[in-house]
């Protein structure tokens, strides 16, 4: 593979983290294959790799998506991408993230500023719905993050009897409601509630881990974020035991443009982004 790789001309990655650069600058380094990261967020890459696809003029060759419904149910069967799993790595990767491909499950956590707070100041996510957290819960706002979506509708397909529970571990007494799951409760309660609606994680970070603050916010956050205590001196911790979940996970998926002119390159790419070296 490296072999071909090498015979073959430059490639581009799409993904949604700026640290894509430093991966692609590894890997050149490494392969002396050109490689250029390029930040796209979800929305914008699956329109890219579409526009392209349908054009025939592919310009990112590698596409890391952490909104795994659309690469499923519209970029494979379009065959706009492909999936590909390397064969001597594939015994260590779980069958459920194969198909597509999962490079990272990246997950958010519930986290309040450990500077003003001993613990953090929630136990369950009900608490959040309360007057206690009005205007002082943080999160992406959902009109431009498609994984808010999905993380509500799998909280009611696969966590809605926890979330019953964790209501009435919260008020002593059975969630009624008039609404379809106790998930469509939840986020309509939340979203009453004046959050405290952010473009990104960087800024949740930022609203709730400077230092300084009598009273911060809490917020959901990438746990990529966490990196800020170093880089920032932001004071930030993960609601631990928070009832019944502590955050969500968002898998990304890591595919091949169908019509990529460097198509053992993009391979390569992919084998890369699996290894220690390549994920560090």
């Amino acid at each position: 593979l490296i072999e071909a790789a090498k015979a073959e001309g430059p490639i581009t990655i799409y993904d949604s983290t700026s640290k894509i650069e430093k991966m692609a600058a590894a890997f050149t380094k490494t392969y002396g294959i050109e490689a250029t990261g390029v930040k796209a967020d979800a929305a914008e890459a699956i329109e890219k790799v579409t526009r392209e696809a349908q054009s025939g003029n592919v310009v990112g060759d590698v596409v890391a998506i952490s909104d795994l419904p659309a690469v499923k149910n519209q970029l494979l069967p379009n065959n706009f991408v492909t999936n590909w799993v390397p064969a001597d790595l594939a015994e260590n990767i779980d069958s459920s993230m194969q198909e597509p491909l999962v490079v990272i499950t990246d997950p958010s956590f519930w986290t309040y500023n450990t500077e003003a707070f001993d613990t953090c100041p929630a136990t369950n996510i009900w608490d959040f719905t309360t007057e206690k957290f009005t205007k002082k819960v943080a999160f992406q706002d959902p009109v431009g993050d498609n994984g808010a979506l999905d993380w509500y509708s799998q909280m009611e397909q696969f966590g809605d009897q926890e979330l019953h529970d964790a209501y009435k571990e919260a008020f002593g007494e059975e969630l009624k409601t008039d609404k379809e799951s106790a998930a469509a409760e939840w986020v309509s309660r939340m979203a009453a509630n004046q959050p405290i609606l952010t473009k990104s994680s960087e800024e949740a970070s930022e609203a709730v881990g400077a230092t300084g603050q009598d009273d911060p916010p809490m917020a959901l956050m990438s746990s990529a974020k966490y990196r800020n205590i170093d880089e920032k001196g932001y004071a930030l911790g993960v609601c631990e035991g928070l009832v019944p979940w502590v955050g969500k996970a968002s898998p990304k998926s890591l595919t091949i443009a169908s019509g990529t002119k460097s198509p053992n390159a993009a391979k390569l790419f992919v084998h890369f982004a699996l290894t220690q070296e390549g994920i560090d």
